[in-house]
């Protein structure tokens, strides 16, 4: 197999901190490469040097493919942010927005083009459409092959898992296989679950503080390789099933999808998945007080986020955060408006919130700019504990954490649990979800494929089509 690009003792820093240590590694032309950052130093960096090739300070890289008529940039990079222009038709995106395209292409001519390429690839989107009017999946195969045609020797896809579902995302990859053996193009699939790259590809590596600490085959990765390299326990289902013999708390509430309604207990956590990747906007719908084939009920009454029985934590959290305002504020900024007569009360809270963290210097920070990503977190799950709430909807809990930030997770949701609050997960991959799930909940075209309990979850690992 012929070598695509070579990285020799690599190292690079940045005012004065070390970012990439000794990188050593090689890609072959065709090849499909797995790549488990399992923190987020020098993730950045990583793939600046490689697209660019600047800021090595020690070692050698060497791409060899340079593309004709390109400075730089032999990359491509594909994630959830879109890179098409939203406002043109997805032929113009493909044929006028490119280096060295032609001053006047006709309309015709484009759409004859793409049609024979829809045709190859199975794009299911027609011709004509504006790019903001596709879906996830049709997007990323557009940018995929758009990346072939126009040459780029390597792609590079980021957390696909994070917004496709289970089943789009098995077509993204089989694509992925066909592009590698049919036009020799070089992927680099960026996941941070061993899990999801198994089944596809030819390598995975791993990275780690900044250095490259392990690269193999996808038969040697597993929970207790992961647990050795990292120094870390990850735990497995055998672990999970004797921990998640609890009792069962009371019914206080349920979620109805469609005409599928879902018990919920306190101090448990249900976890809802859903393969077509509707049901966390719908839930999210729901709660803002829209029509949504998603509902909440606490007692037999509907609920949205005005009722102080029911609170939500977003995929992205830390944008409910108000920065600019001190950390007890943003404690008890929501807290203050479900709680009765919460300031009057407000010293004896106090008093409880520091006894509680132990930590007086956080709490009495002015602002929350020099506070770390674990800290804040731990702002919104703390918050989230004082509403005490009847239950708490989390949307993707882990969408994008390295392992100790999922670490963290795991823990601030046992906490919740511990205070009887009833958790509803809503997910479209399963990734570290199954080491709170006290139920499994599969939902594939508005319907209930199936629930498990904690022991069951191992075995229907094969009955999953594909992505945990």
């Amino acid at each position: 197999m012929n070598e695509l690009l070579s990285a020799f003792h690599i190292s690079s820093s940045k005012n004065g901190k070390q970012l990439l240590e000794d990188i050593t590694f090689t890609l072959h032309k065709g090849e499909i490469m797995g790549f488990i950052p399992l923190d987020n130093q020098g993730f950045d960096e990583f793939f600046h040097l490689l697209d660019t090739g600047n800021g090595i300070e020690r070692g050698k890289l060497t791409f060899y493919s340079q593309r004709k008529g390109f400075k730089n940039s032999n990359i491509a990079f594909i994630g959830k942010r879109p890179r098409l222009i939203p406002a043109l038709s997805l032929e113009e995106n493909f044929y006028v927005i490119r280096r060295n395209a032609p001053y006047l292409v006709r309309k015709k001519q484009m759409r004859m083009a793409l049609s024979a390429i829809r045709a190859e690839y199975g794009i299911d989107a027609e011709c004509g459409k504006v790019a903001s009017s596709i879906d996830e999946k049709t997007r990323c195969k557009v940018e995929m092959i758009k990346a072939v045609e126009l040459g780029y020797p390597l792609v590079v896809l980021f957390d696909l898992a994070s917004f496709l579902g289970p089943k789009d995302a098995r077509e993204i990859q089989s694509l992925m296989k066909r592009l590698s053996s049919e036009r020799a193009t070089t992927f680099i699939y960026v996941s941070r679950h061993h899990e999801e790259l198994v089944g596809f590809c030819d390598r995975i590596m791993m990275m780690s503080n900044g250095s490259i600490i392990y690269i193999g085959s996808p038969d040697e990765y597993d929970d207790r390789l992961i647990n050795a390299v990292s120094g870390r326990f990850l735990g497995t289902y055998q672990r999970l099933r004797k921990e998640h013999h609890k009792e069962e708390g009371k019914a206080i509430g349920s979620v109805a999808i469609g005409k599928n309604v879902i018990p919920l207990m306190e101090g448990s956590c249900s976890v809802i998945l859903d393969f077509d990747n509707h049901a966390p906007k719908d839930a999210y719908d729901s709660l803002c007080g829209k029509s949504s084939p998603v509902s909440f009920f606490i007692k037999e009454k509907r609920c949205t986020l005005s009722d102080r029985r029911i609170s939500f934590i977003p995929s992205n959290p830390l944008l409910s955060l108000c920065p600019e305002m001190s950390y007890f504020d943003n404690l008890c900024l929501r807290a203050s408006e479900k709680i009765p007569f919460f300031w009057q009360r407000k010293g004896r809270f106090l008093k409880n919130i520091r006894m509680e963290y132990g930590n007086p210097d956080v709490l009495d920070e002015a602002n929350l700019y020099n506070l770390s990503e674990d800290e804040l977190y731990e702002l919104v799950y703390r918050r989230v504990g004082m509403e005490t709430p009847d239950v708490v909807v989390i949307i993707q809990p882990f969408l994008g954490l390295d392992l100790e930030g999922r670490e963290n997770i795991v823990r601030h949701i046992n906490t919740l649990m511990r205070k009887k609050i009833a958790v509803v997960i809503f997910a479209i991959s399963l990734s570290d979800t199954l080491k709170v799930a006290d139920r499994l909940y599969v939902f594939q075209n508005g319907n209930m494929l199936l629930s498990a309990l904690p022991d069951e979850f191992s075995s229907i690992q094969e009955v999953l089509p594909l992505i945990r």
